[in-house]
């Protein structure tokens, strides 16, 4: 049974928030985006080139830090999200916020933003800063997920991985944007499948 949107949004609405603001770290924010296709919802991902100083290769939510023109962080992921992958912002339905994520070692307090966007143009991955874009099944996450931390608590210098099929190869999904899914799949998303 395909879940309702609109069930996820009220989900998000009834968690509590993961983290508060970690001070001294510097502001930014993600955009877990839900899309559908032919199989229910999957989630773009990117891949961050191997030649970036911070996170290089690795498997990640559209999103980076806020900048001074932002309104806020909200605004920021779905800048980042239009510049990264060709979503336009104004075509994505916010959702709410799962919370914040911080990262130790690039000292970086992510904001996680949950929104949707209805499809039909391919991810446009943007040159420099991303070496591709690629839907990944929310379901193929959710089974990974079932199998192997459903419940697990993790802290801020603890995180699953999450490994799956999607863009035509194998991906590890690892950090804090395994952290942000955990948390997702955990508090949100199983709850309404399971």
């Amino acid at each position: 049974m395909p879940v309702c949107i609109d069930a996820i949004a009220e989900r998000i609405a009834q968690t509590p928030a993961h983290f508060r603001p970690t001070p001294d770290y510097r502001a930014a924010a993600v955009l877990l985006l839900l899309v559908p296709d032919e199989d229910g919802l999957c989630v773009p991902m990117i891949e961050r080139p191997t030649t970036m100083s911070v996170h290089a290769g690795q498997i990640a939510l559209p999103g980076g830090r806020i900048e001074s023109g932002d309104r806020d962080a909200v605004d920021a992921a779905l800048r980042e999200t239009e510049e990264e992958v060709g979503v336009p912002r104004e075509a994505v339905r916010l959702l709410g916020t799962l919370g914040h994520f911080p990262i130790a070692v690039s000292r970086f307090d992510v904001l996680a933003c949950v929104g949707t966007w209805r499809g039909g143009s391919p991810l446009v991955p943007q040159p420099g800063e991303v070496d591709a874009a690629f839907p990944v099944a929310l379901d193929a996450l959710h089974r990974e997920h079932v199998r192997h931390f459903a419940g697990q608590r993790y802290g801020p210098r603890d995180y699953p991985e999450y490994r799956v099929d999607a863009g035509g190869a194998p991906r590890r999904i690892w950090g804090a944007t395994a952290r942000i899914l955990h948390h997702f799949l955990d508090t949100v998303y199983s709850p309404l499948v399971d």
